[in-house]
């Protein structure tokens, strides 16, 4: 499952952010993401969009996915964007699925340290599908662009978690992500995110 995910560890109360994230060297997810002006006099609530498209060449997969929902910031260390929206697969059967995400981002002392929570449901006619990711990311002042930190992606009932390390320039951060199977599923898997906000 890709999710929003793929833009855990950027703002997404920011106009407009672009990302790339491949995986392994085989799997590439390209992701956009864009909210309105704030909505309300406090600068409290804002719409965003998110689309997604997942491509794995050697398999002949594609498939893309869009969000919409409301970003709600109640406190200045809290974001909150529930969203709903549709996925399809271009290359197997042409499904449409049904999504329901829920996205929480936690700054305190300043945006030291980011604590971001997803839940995601995908259903289709056929099956029901949940996938979670949740990734604590730290931010020395110290270490100026250089940030680091451990997610944890949870697929029904399978996890990986890894470490991640991030440098940031300007508007652009630059990452790289390790997971490790710690359930039933063997396996590793190495990402390259790279993000611009803009």
């Amino acid at each position: 499952m890709i999710t929003l995910a793929t833009l855990a560890g950027v703002d997404v109360m920011g106009a407009r952010t672009a990302k790339a994230d491949v995986w392994d060297g085989e799997q590439i997810v390209v992701a956009m993401s864009a909210s309105t002006s704030p909505l309300d006099a406090r600068e409290r609530v804002q719409m965003s969009v998110l689309t997604l498209a997942f491509w794995v060449p050697r398999a002949e997969t594609f498939k893309a996915f869009g969000y919409l929902g409301p970003t709600l910031k109640p406190l200045p260390w809290l974001s909150v964007f529930p969203s709903v929206g549709f996925a399809t697969d271009r290359t197997a059967d042409h499904a449409t699925a049904f999504l329901a995400s829920a996205a929480l981002t936690f700054t305190p002392l300043e945006g030291k340290i980011v604590i971001y929570v997803e839940v995601d449901g995908y259903f289709t006619a056929q099956q029901a599908e949940f996938y979670g990711f949740y990734k604590l990311g730290i931010h020395p002042p110290q270490l100026g662009p250089f940030s680091f930190g451990i997610q944890v992606e949870q697929y029904n009932a399978s996890f990986w978690v890894g470490p991640n390390v991030a440098l940031s320039f300007g508007p652009v951060e630059v990452g790289v992500q390790w997971h490790t199977s710690v359930t039933d599923v063997v396996g590793h898997a190495m990402r390259v995110p790279i993000a611009i906000n803009f």
